[in-house]
């Protein structure tokens, strides 16, 4: 399960990772599924000279398109921009982070009838 949102939903995804955790622990899913979270704020990314934010998250996590689930989380703010300079901001020029990882997601659902895309 990817996990996407912009900033000023802090609080929304904590929660949304409680849900998450306690789905995983309870028994009549814990023996059907291996339910791992991908998330920036999670896993721990690095944040490396040379890339942008939003392509470390990338390099270190992989594609919203290749999780079988996309939850994004949204309220008053769609993200930061995407640098137009770096790769992710040339494919998707003027949008965010968030933005990008919704319609990645999205794209790949169209396509292949995977991820699911919660928003």
């Amino acid at each position: 399960m990817f996990v996407a949102s912009p900033k000023d939903v802090a609080d929304e995804r904590a929660i949304a990772f409680q849900v998450l955790n306690k789905l995983a622990e309870d028994p009549l899913v814990e023996d059907r599924v291996a339910l791992q979270v991908v998330a920036w704020d999670k896993r721990g990314v690095p944040m490396l000279a040379g890339v942008t934010p939003q392509e470390a998250i990338v390099q270190a996590l992989g594609r919203p398109s290749q999780c079988d689930i996309v939850i994004v989380i949204l309220w008053s703010r769609i993200g930061t921009t995407l640098d137009p300079q770096s790769a992710l901001g040339a494919e998707a020029p003027g949008e965010s982070g968030t933005l990008w990882e919704y319609r990645d997601a999205v794209k790949a659902s169209r396509e292949s009838g995977r991820p699911d895309v919660l928003v």
